[in-house]
């Protein structure tokens, strides 16, 4: 009320901030506040963060620059973001308990992608993932990291299916 705005609490569910105008203590205009929460758990997600950029020396950011995300199981896409088109930073939540491909894609330039699993157990995560997309060149070659076959068979996984349809 009155002069408190913007209250936020921060991923991990540990701090929380707001901006206030008022209180014995304020040095004149809006303060900002920290507020630490008494044992509060750590809430259960996985942040992605980095830095998408592209590898013409260019320095810049395509308009079509996307990162998707897809569950490996049953091949649903959970999200589709966009890397900021100035500085190219990057940022998105992934719940537990589920193994995703992170495909990071522009038009003209060969694809990314990563297979990520994030166990059920896991509380809390940060990972940081700078990405540097190449230019698509005629007779370039591609090397597929997530290319995987059923034990003792020549039948491909679940989680191969989404990057060979990425090709």
């Amino acid at each position: 009320t009155d002069d408190d705005v913007f209250y936020v609490t921060s991923p991990d569910a540990q701090r929380a901030y707001y901006a206030s105008a008022k209180g014995k203590d304020n040095k004149g205009g809006v303060d900002l506040y920290m507020i630490t929460m008494k044992k509060q758990p750590a809430a259960a997600l996985t942040i992605m963060t980095g830095t998408f950029s592209l590898g013409d020396s260019t320095g810049t950011v395509p308009e079509d620059a996307t990162i998707t995300v897809t569950d490996n199981k049953t091949g649903e896409v959970i999200g589709v973001y966009k890397p900021n088109s100035e500085t190219g930073k990057y940022l998105f939540i992934l719940p537990p308990g589920k193994d995703y491909n992170v495909s990071y894609e522009a038009e003209g330039y060969l694809f990314e992608s990563d297979n990520l699993m994030i166990p059920e157990s896991t509380v809390y995560a940060e990972v940081e993932k700078p990405v540097e997309l190449a230019p698509i060149k005629a007779g370039e070659k591609i090397i597929l990291n997530n290319i995987f076959f059923e034990f003792d068979s020549d039948e491909i996984t679940a989680n191969s299916r989404v990057e060979l349809a990425k090709l």
